[in-house]
């Protein structure tokens, strides 16, 4: 029993070594470590209890207990038990990077694994009715969809690791990790740059069809942000967040009718926004804007309709309606809501989506375009509901300019207010 306790210790100190250098792991590195912990939980076992670490806390109360613990025991909680760790909003973006990415890395061995078990065990497809007549079995149908899911989550997956690779070769700062798991489609919230010193933080909330398989698009989105509010103010420190934090709507007809996607995500927003603000170095000033796209839009109405929502501006983007009727609902300070909606009726969203998600006044349904909503109305140069974070085309690989839509974006995020151009 010594002998197994030492190989432990020598083990769970060498992994321990390896997660103190502050986050330049490669891939390679936190495979390794990752498959060390996981093999010191084993042995470890019940000797190290999850029960210490908060739970249903707020993310100051999460901040305060971290605050409490001495490095080793830090140390341990991470190591020992990074799921839970990786998911406590108030604690530094530094430690939530550490914890996930071993999540990641082993979640990722898992669901290769997973898969590879779908794909050899296919159930026949069709089964033969009466009269000849053929059907497609359920049995079938619920091993397809399983696959779909789980590589779905596998391409997830692959686009977080090629991002933390190959940050630093395109120009942007340092990612970070704030969020991760595997249930349903699958959850990641990513950081360009440290939010916690970060003089403004943008955080974008996608709307129908966002998930694991598609935060590529969402981490697109993100940087085209950063750039964007970067190149506007060079001397500040910014963060952007792709949030992809919650269960959204999958298919505009059936789903993003409903406002349980937004009701159910709205808690979980709400305590991310109070994480920033926990988490944040006090030496430091903060702003903190929301930038919701589509149902994302009524996902953070619904966060201020049901709680308070620790932003200074929020901006909507192709909004369908945001649940509340008027932009001092918002929780934010007087003229800091600010919408834009595609020129001459190109992003046709609002006109069917206010009368789901809009404030019924009577037999009106009044959604952020409305004027009398109060929302600041941003001019727009770019078309369709999803061109809003769009850029000219560059030459020779290069990113263009950013366009009106996205620069004014940047303007609020930075606190240009006087520069933002309205209609």
């Amino acid at each position: 029993m010594l002998q197994d306790a030492a190989e432990i210790d020598g083990r769970y100190a060498t992994a321990l070594r390896k997660l103190n250098t502050n986050g330049t792991l490669d891939q390679t590195d936190w495979a390794d470590v990752a498959r060390d912990m996981k093999d010191v939980r084993a042995a470890a076992g019940k000797h190290f209890s999850e029960d210490k670490i908060p739970k249903g806390k707020s993310p100051k109360e999460n901040a305060e207990w971290w605050a409490r613990l001495s490095q080793a025991e830090q140390d341990e909680h991470v190591a020992l038990h990074p799921a839970s760790i990786g998911a406590l909003d108030g604690l530094p973006a530094t430690v939530r990077d550490q914890a996930n990415r071993l999540v990641l890395t082993q979640d990722q061995t898992d669901i290769e694994q997973r898969l590879r078990y779908i794909e050899a065990h296919e159930p026949k497809q069709y089964e033969r009715r009466t009269r000849g007549q053929w059907r497609v079995r359920d049995e079938w149908k619920e091993w397809k969809k399983e696959k779909e899911r789980v590589a779905g989550i596998k391409t997830g997956i692959e686009a977080l690791q090629d991002r933390f690779v190959n940050t630093t070769t395109k120009g942007l700062p340092e990612s970070f990790l704030l969020s991760f798991d595997t249930n349903g489609r699958g959850h990641a919230v990513v950081a360009n740059g440290n939010p916690d010193l970060a003089q403004h933080t943008a955080v974008y909330v996608p709307g129908t069809g966002s998930r694991l398989e598609k935060i590529e698009d969402g981490l697109g989105r993100s940087d085209k942000l950063w750039r964007t509010s970067t190149a506007l103010a060079p001397d500040q420190t910014i963060s952007t967040i792709s949030w992809y934090g919650y269960d959204a709507p999958q298919r505009v007809k059936q789903d993003a009718s409903h406002s349980s996607y937004a009701d159910d995500a709205a808690p979980t927003v709400n305590q991310f926004f109070s994480g920033l603000h926990a988490s944040h170095a006090p030496d430091v000033n903060q702003h903190v804007t929301a930038v919701a796209h589509s149902y994302g839009t009524t996902v953070v109405g619904s966060a201020a309709r049901q709680g308070n929502l620790e932003a200074d501006d929020v901006v909507f983007a192709g909004s369908p309606g945001v649940q509340v009727g008027r932009a001092s609902e918002m929780d934010v300070p007087k003229g800091h809501v600010w919408n834009e909606h595609a020129r001459e009726g190109d992003d046709d969203v609002g006109d069917w989506g206010k009368y789901v998600h809009g404030h019924r006044e009577g037999l009106d349904f009044v959604i952020p375009n409305d004027a009398k909503f109060g929302a600041q109305q941003m001019d727009t140069d770019t078309e369709g509901h999803s061109g809003y974070w769009d850029y000219t085309e560059g030459k020779n690989g290069q990113p263009g300019k950013p366009s009106l839509s996205i620069e004014n974006q940047g303007r609020v995020i930075v606190e240009q207010y006087g520069r933002v151009k309205l209609k």
